[in-house]
């Protein structure tokens, strides 16, 4: 006899773990939402070039409230970019002065805590050249306290 259902080829994955403040001594109480993915984001200062130039920055940052702002008034000026202000929210927001000890402490020790604790764990950073991503993972290898 042909039975119409399929086999089953794969369980479903478990389902998130709850962040909670009793697993995860570095987590705030308050964070105890099922989350298997954080976002955040690092706005970085204005480098030597964009200093020399006298570019105007474009964002603005709410650590508090976690969000960031693009000002397209500024982009108009430079590039003829019209609209009104985009704001994003992400989970965790750092200004461009934030230290990299506050993204190791905020972002970093808690995956690596897991790992350590036996879960699957991956930091990743992305976005374009000349970002900072290789700064915001490593800091600078000559600078101790920028490590």
């Amino acid at each position: 006899q042909e039975s119409d259902e399929l086999p089953l080829l794969a369980r479903p994955a478990a389902a998130p773990r709850a962040c909670s403040s009793q697993r995860r001594g570095t987590m705030a109480a308050t964070e105890t939402e099922e989350v298997n993915i954080k976002v955040a984001v690092r706005v970085r200062p204005p480098n030597t070039q964009e200093k020399k130039k006298k570019l105007n920055v474009i964002l603005t940052c709410d650590p508090e409230r976690r969000k960031l702002a693009i000002h397209p008034p500024v982009l108009k000026k430079h590039f003829g970019h019209r609209g009104e202000d985009k704001t994003y929210t992400f989970d965790k927001v750092f200004g461009m002065y934030s230290t990299q000890e506050d993204v190791c402490d905020t972002m970093a020790r808690p995956v690596v805590n897991e790992a350590i604790e036996g879960f699957n764990a991956t930091l990743f950073t992305y976005g374009q050249t000349g970002t900072g991503k290789t700064y915001t993972m490593e800091g600078v290898v000559e600078d101790e306290t920028l490590r």
